[in-house]
Parts: structure tokens; C-alpha cells; sequence
């Protein structure tokens, strides 16, 4: 007995060993994190020389790079890189801190890619030859730039080539000294869980920073967009092809990556032929700081913030210029540069509604019209947004499955409600430092419990979804939880957002919900990459599409309750699918926009998240098989085609769009007998009635010729459909419905608002029993002094679906809020 005792307190003793080992590890990790981060803000941050007021420019100086310069340069590179701790600052702060946050959110998501990346080990065998060809591709293209400028007696050219060089060999150094410094492990290396300081090599990817080194310089000297696309869509293959190999995680291609472009970035600049181009990016030898407009970050403005329909209307009246309106969300520095132009830089005459209107606007993007860079602010800056709190009753039973049935609530991030009281108080902090943004948007949530359905329901959903296993008798209990929202992280370079976490997207015209996304369900975790403001398109496309925007994203939902493998229904689904999406929007005139945006579902059980299901699920014109096979399935895709009209005429009075949307095809264009639409009409103003605005839409998911019942949002494979924690993620009217909504909104002078909004749901009798959904609310948002802001309202349903409950159901729902926005901002300056 004495034995046995011994040897359990032994296994606890070594148990508690290893937590202590884990925990020391991470701290060490965290402490080379922010060494790193500080080498990298420091010794590569943009500086140019201040000369003091009216002093003469200085003469140009040549740095040309030349091979017998090369290893002096190279000892004057690592000098300043290696003693760049020592000139660090407080302020430096701005990027120490995010950028080790960001990377330490990676890192300790790290060790679970490996077992989501289900890839034979011919494929890894492949990514690792394509990593270590494109490597060397890129040397060799240096070396025949060297060699062709010096025969064609080419400066620019031969300088290139040096230069690359030199960007490859410091990125070499850098490389080497980190790895034998962190010492992490391989993925297939030792606990396979990534470890720090355990005589591993796989941190950073040395690979991922000699490709984009050499990349940034190309993309530097020639700075054409195709080479750009060419050259950085080829650094980022190699670095992504280093985790398909089996050989990085994540975090290290990443920090490799950032750590090469500011490396390679820094060399082209520091050789640049002119003065001019020394003034705009500086040298290593003075470090003082310049911020350019196009890599300064900016967090996105909200979903559900007043400011959208603030710009909505003043859009609509032709007061602020064109935009994409069906791209959302909007990142702040682009509404406060819409502001800016309107306010200085136009002679439309305005109504005293109008211009109080953009006033408020104004005074909300204070920061980013008054700061050191145009439109976005300080260098620097940390802010308490809003904090806020909303209570709310509701009498009688809640709707809450859009999924078959009707939801009460409609475009609220899925936050929970139920028969009684329930709330939500929480706040919002955001700001940016350099490149870098975040946004953090967390509040504590309340709602009462659920009752559980009746058999008689639950069998009529499982009849709905195609057979899945029946949903449990219990009901949902009370809920009380702190919750994040959106909450994310950001990187800006050359008007290309990266941002990671918790997001929210809202892409279509209407205002009632996108078919394809909205902020109906709770945000979804992913990496998305945008253009934050619209970029005139090049060569022709210019002239027939005008600007464009585009969006790609890549994330994991949340939760995900049935997925169907070979005829055989999983329940409790882990990991949970994976969802990928893209939209590209333009706007080829002043009255017209159009966009096009694809989604898809794919890896989960039976088909596993791998670079070619990825490819498959976005490229593939193949609706391949039905029974969830890893090996041809696509993944459950959605597409839309979505365009808005101001009617030229009336332009200041009306406005017509279309959203479109399609099930398991390439574009809803080739399929209108399988197409859902959501057309609309908005009228800014009235007449006799300019102070308010109204806005019709309907929608449909129920089109006559199509005879497949509950056929939108739903799929075979994935057969929880088209949702996140049990919320559609597209459109409220569901699966098999048919709908249209009112809004008016009567806008008060200092800033307050009346709206009144009516909505009326129809689902086919052919879908789990059909049903009627007609709800009616009056909101008033008040705006008080000392910038706190108070809302009240009132909404009535009457409903009946009976295979939910029998007979007609009626609630009344009141709803009493405050939100204070104290500006309490922390920012620097140069």
C-alpha cells in the first residue's frame, strides 16, 4: 500500500514537473517574442532625417550597391540590428506589444494545425521541393539581374541583383542567430507540440525570410503591380508550402515572413539612386519616424454602428461621393477620408440636416482627421470606444431557429434571448500602432433558459434536415458568460489589410441581411485578407469596372452539431468544418456597383482541411459527390451577384439594388430558377418629409420553379447547413421562405433618430409545416450630452408554425439601453 501511494505521489510530483517546465517555457517564449518583435520595430521601422525649419535640402548622396560594398554593408546591417534594443523607447511600445500579442495568439494556436492538415506525405515530400526551388529562384533571379545589368550596362538592374543579395545574406544571419536562440522544435520533432529552447530548428522559417527579402526588393525597385502580385504571391507560397511540408508552424513562416519583407524593405531603400527616395524612406543612420497613409493601420468600424447608415443616406443624397456600399465592414481611416472630402474639398451645397449630419460624423473620426496622418490618426493610438449596456423583457415565447422556423431577433451577432429578462453590457477598445490595429468588442451576456421542443417538433426537424439523429428533449439552460464578439488583429501594407480572430462581414446592398453574409450568427474566426479602400482598377479594366475591392478569408466555425460521412450522420462534429469566402465588388460609374462573392464549407470528418480541398472549394465547377467523400467532394458553395442603381434622374431620391444567391453553382447569373433574391428600394428623403428616409426590401429563398424544399442553406454532407452556432449566417427569412420588410427612419436634428420597421416572414407548408412570422418594432435612439446616448423600443410578433407550437403566439419584447462614449484615448506622436 506504501509502494502504491509512493509511486502515485511520484506521477503527481512529475506531473506537476511538466506544468512548471510548460509555464517556464512560455515565459521564456514570451521574452524572445518581444525581443524579436523589438528587433523588428526598431532596427526596421521607417526613419527619415528632420531637418531643422528652412535649412537648405541636403545633396543627394550615392549608396548604390556594388559587390565590393557588399560585406561592409552587410557588417553595417547586422550592427544596427543587433544593438536596435538599445535605442528602444516607450513608445516603441505601439508595436512591441501588439505585434508579440498577435504572435503569441499564433503560436499558442500552433500545435493544433498539424492535426487539421491532412496531407499524404508525397504532397509534403512536394511543398517542401517547391519551398526549396523557390528559394532558389529567387537567387538565381538575382543573379541575372546582376549579370544581364552588367552587360547591358543597365545600373538599375546590376544594383537590383546586389541588392537582393545582400537582403537574402542579413536575412541568412538573422535567420541562423534565431533559430539557435529559440531552439523550437520541428513539427515532427520531439512532443510534436512546438516547444521553445528544446535544440529544435524551426523557429523562424528561414526559408519564408529569404524568399520575402528578396521579394520586397524586387517588389521595391520595380514596383509595377504585377510584379508585386508575381513576386508576393510567390514569397507567400513559399512560406505557406514550409507549413504544407511539415517543417514550420505557422508562427514561424510568419515571423519569418514579417521579418524578411522588413529586411528586404530596408536595403532597397537605403541603396535608393535619388535624394528623393532617401527623404521618403530613410535611411538606417538617423532613425526618426515618417508614416505613410497606405501602411498605417486602421480597425474596422463596427457592423450595427450608426455611422453606416449615417453614410447610407448621405450617399444616397449625393453628398460624400460614390462608394461600394454591399463591402462591409469599412475600416475607419476610409469613412474619415470620405468625411475629410466632403467637408474641404467639395462645393455641394448643404442642408443644416446635412450638415449636422457630417459634423457628428466628424467629431466621431476627431482623431483621424486631426492626427499626424491623413485620415488615420497618430502614428499610435489606444482608445476606449464605448461601453454600454441593453436590457430587455420578452413576454411571451421566444423565436429562435431561422434554421426551420423564425427568429425573433434578426442582425445581432447571435447574442442569446429568451422568454424574459435578459441583457447584455460590455465595451469596445481599438487602436493601431504603425501597421498594426486591433479591435476588442467583449461584454457579459444574460438570457433565460429555453424549454426543450416536443417529440413532435424535434421530429419534424429531422424529417427537415434529411433524417439526423433527433435534437435532445432538454431544453437550453440559463445563460450567463462573458463573450468576445469581433476581436481581432490587424496588419496594413501598401492598402492590403491582414487582419486575425473574430470577424464579422456583411456583403450584399440590402439593409435587412446579405444572402450571403451578415451579422446574423456570431462572428467567425479567420484570417482574411482585403483592400480597405477601393483601388482603381488597372490597364482597360480601369475604364470598364472603374475601382474595385476584394476580399478573401479563410476561418473555422464554431460548434458545428451534424455532418453526414458515407451515409453514416456524426454528431457533436470535431473539428468543426472550415469555411473559406471571396468577393470582388466594383464600381464602374457614379450611379452604378456590382459584386460577386463565393463561400464554402469544407474539411471536417471525412474530408480533411488540405491545401487541394481548399482549391477544390473555391475553383471547382464540379458538384462532385453527395456522400461527403474526402476525395471529390468540393464542399457545400454558395455564390452571390449583388448590383445597386441611382436612378439618374431622381438621383437624390431613390435607389435601387438587387442581392442574388445560389446553392452548390458558380454564379446565380447561369440559374434563375435556382436563385434566391433580395431586391430593394431606398429613398433617402421624402417629399414633404426631407428629415426622413424610407427603405423597402423583400426577399425570397423559395423560388417557384425550384421544387427541392428547405433547399437554401442546407446540404447533405454538412447537414447543420449554412450556420454558425446554430444561426444562419446569410439571410433571416431561412431556408424556404418568403418575406418583405419596411423601414423608416425620421432623423433629428442633434443626431437623434425615430425608426419604425415592420417585417412579414411566409415559410412553404412543403418545409417543416411552413408558417407566418409578422413582427413590428419602434425604436427611438436618443443623443444626450456628455456624449451618452440612450435607446428605447418596442417590438411586437404574432406567429404560428405549428409543428413548433400549435395555434397562434403572440410576444411583446421592450428594450431600454445606454451607451457612453467616453473618448478616452492614449496616443502618441512624433
Amino acid at each position: 500500500m506504501l509502494i502504491l501511494r509512493v509511486s502515485t505521489l511520484r506521477t503527481q510530483l512529475q506531473a506537476e514537473g511538466e506544468k512548471l517546465r510548460q509555464i517556464r517555457g512560455i515565459q521564456r517564449a514570451i521574452l524572445a517574442l518581444i525581443f524579436v518583435c523589438s528587433i523588428s520595430s526598431a532596427a526596421f521601422s521607417q526613419s527619415v532625417p528632420t531637418p531643422p525649419p528652412d535649412s537648405p535640402a541636403p545633396a543627394p548622396k550615392s549608396k548604390l550597391a556594388t559587390i565590393p560594398s557588399l560585406p561592409r554593408n552587410i557588417l553595417i546591417d547586422q550592427k544596427v540590428v543587433w544593438t536596435s534594443p538599445a535605442r528602444l523607447r516607450m513608445k516603441d511600445l505601439n508595436w512591441i506589444a501588439p505585434l508579440a500579442i498577435a504572435t503569441g495568439t499564433m503560436i499558442a494556436s500552433d500545435q493544433y494545425v498539424p492535426g487539421q492538415l491532412s496531407i499524404s506525405p508525397s504532397s509534403q515530400k512536394n511543398a517542401n521541393s517547391f519551398s526549396n526551388y523557390g528559394v532558389a529562384a529567387f537567387a538565381g533571379s538575382g543573379a541575372l539581374l546582376y549579370f544581364s545589368g552588367k552587360l547591358n550596362h543597365n545600373e538599375h538592374r546590376s544594383t537590383t541583383g546586389v541588392m537582393m543579395a545582400e537582403a537574402m545574406i542579413d536575412s541568412m544571419i538573422v535567420g541562423e542567430v534565431g533559430k539557435l536562440v529559440f531552439q523550437r522544435e520541428r513539427p515532427f520533432e520531439g512532443s510534436m507540440k512546438g516547444r521553445f529552447f528544446k535544440g529544435g530548428s524551426s523557429f523562424p522559417s528561414e526559408h519564408a525570410m529569404l524568399a520575402w527579402s528578396a521579394a520586397s526588393v524586387l517588389a521595391t525597385r520595380y514596383p509595377g503591380p504585377l510584379t508585386k502580385f508575381f513576386v508576393y504571391g510567390g514569397a507567400a507560397a513559399i512560406s505557406t508550402s514550409r507549413v504544407l511540408a511539415d517543417k514550420h508552424y505557422p508562427s514561424d513562416a510568419l515571423i519569418g515572413s514579417v521579418l524578411g519583407y522588413m529586411i528586404g524593405s530596408k536595403v532597397a531603400h537605403l541603396h535608393s539612386e535619388t535624394a528623393d527616395l532617401d527623404s521618403q524612406y530613410g535611411t538606417f543612420e538617423k532613425p526618426a519616424y515618417v508614416w505613410r497613409e497606405a501602411n498605417v493601420g486602421s480597425p474596422y468600424v463596427p457592423i450595427d454602428s450608426w455611422i453606416y447608415p449615417s453614410l447610407d443616406r448621405l450617399q444616397a443624397l449625393g453628398v460624400i461621393g460614390p462608394v461600394i456600399l454591399a463591402d462591409r465592414p469599412w475600416t475607419r481611416a476610409f469613412c474619415a477620408k470620405l468625411v475629410d472630402d466632403t467637408l474641404n474639398h467639395s462645393d455641394i451645397p448643404l442642408t443644416t440636416e446635412e450638415s449636422n449630419l457630417l459634423n457628428r460624423l466628424a467629431d466621431e473620426f476627431s482623431l483621424e482627421l486631426n492626427g499626424d496622418v491623413p485620415h488615420r490618426g497618430t502614428p499610435a493610438s489606444i482608445e476606449l470606444k464605448e461601453v454600454y449596456s441593453r436590457t430587455r423583457y420578452l413576454s411571451g415565447e421566444a423565436l429562435t431557429d431561422e434554421f426551420h422556423f423564425g427568429t425573433t431577433d434578426i442582425n445581432d451577432y447571435g447574442r442569446p434571448f429568451g422568454n424574459g429578462w435578459s441583457n447584455v453590457s460590455g465595451g469596445v477598445v481599438q487602436g493601431h500602432a504603425g501597421p498594426l490595429s486591433f479591435f476588442v468588442q467583449g461584454e457579459y451576456q444574460k438570457a433565460p433558459s429555453i424549454p426543450g421542443l416536443s417529440l413532435t417538433t424535434r421530429q419534424v426537424i429531422s424529417a427537415a434536415d434529411g433524417g439526423t439523429p433527433l435534437l435532445p428533449a432538454t431544453g437550453i439552460p440559463s445563460i450567463s458568460r462573458g463573450r468576445l464578439l469581433d476581436a481581432y488583429v490587424g496588419y496594413t501594407f501598401h492598402n492590403i489589410d491582414l487582419t486575425f480572430g473574430r470577424q464579422s462581414l456583411w456583403w450584399g446592398p440590402g439593409r435587412e441581411g446579405g444572402l450571403l453574409f451578415s451579422n446574423n450568427a456570431e462572428p467567425v474566426t479567420m484570417a482574411r485578407l482585403s483592400t480597405p479602400e477601393p483601388f482603381k482598377m488597372p490597364s482597360f479594366l480601369g475604364a470598364l469596372l472603374g475601382v474595385g475591392r476584394a476580399q478573401l478569408f479563410l476561418g473555422q466555425l464554431d460548434q458545428y452539431r451534424f455532418v453526414t460521412v458515407n451515409g453514416v450522420t456524426i454528431t457533436g462534429v470535431h473539428p468543426p468544418p472550415m469555411i473559406t469566402g471571396m468577393r470582388l465588388s466594383f464600381r464602374p460609374s457614379q450611379n452604378f456597383e456590382l459584386g460577386i462573392g463565393l463561400t464554402s464549407l469544407f474539411g471536417g470528418p471525412g474530408a480533411g482541411f488540405t491545401p487541394r480541398n481548399w482549391v477544390r472549394s473555391v475553383f471547382s465547377t464540379s458538384n462532385g459527390v453527395t456522400s461527403g467523400s474526402s476525395v471529390n467532394d468540393p464542399g457545400d458553395r454558395r455564390a452571390s451577384f449583388d448590383f445597386a442603381y441611382k436612378v439618374p434622374f431622381i438621383r437624390n431620391w431613390m435607389q435601387l439594388y438587387v442581392d442574388s444567391f445560389v446553392d452548390d453553382e458558380v454564379n446565380p447569373i447561369p440559374y434563375p430558377h435556382r436563385t434566391a433574391f433580395a431586391p430593394g428600394i431606398y429613398m433617402p428623403k421624402l417629399p414633404w418629409l426631407p428629415k426622413m428616409d424610407l427603405r423597402i426590401e423583400g426577399v425570397y429563398t423559395d423560388p417557384p420553379p425550384l421544387d427541392e424544399t428547405g433547399f437554401f442553406y442546407f446540404n447533405v454532407h454538412y447537414r447543420s447547413g449554412y450556420t454558425n452556432l446554430g444561426r444562419i449566417m446569410g439571410y433571416w427569412v431561412g431556408r424556404d421562405g418568403r418575406g418583405f420588410s419596411t423601414t423608416a427612419n425620421y432623423w433629428f436634428t442633434d443626431g437623434s433618430k425615430l425608426t419604425a420597421h415592420y417585417r412579414d416572414q411566409r415559410n412553404d407548408g412543403a418545409f417543416a409545416g411552413g408558417g407566418r412570422l409578422q413582427s413590428g418594432n419602434v425604436n427611438y435612439i436618443a443623443k444626450l450630452k456628455n456624449n451618452f446616448e440612450f435607446e428605447a423600443g418596442v417590438q411586437y410578433d404574432r406567429w404560428r408554425f405549428p409543428a413548433f407550437v400549435p395555434g397562434v403566439n403572440s410576444n411583446t419584447g421592450v428594450t431600454i439601453g445606454v451607451t457612453y462614449s467616453p473618448r478616452l484615448e492614449f496616443h502618441g506622436r512624433k
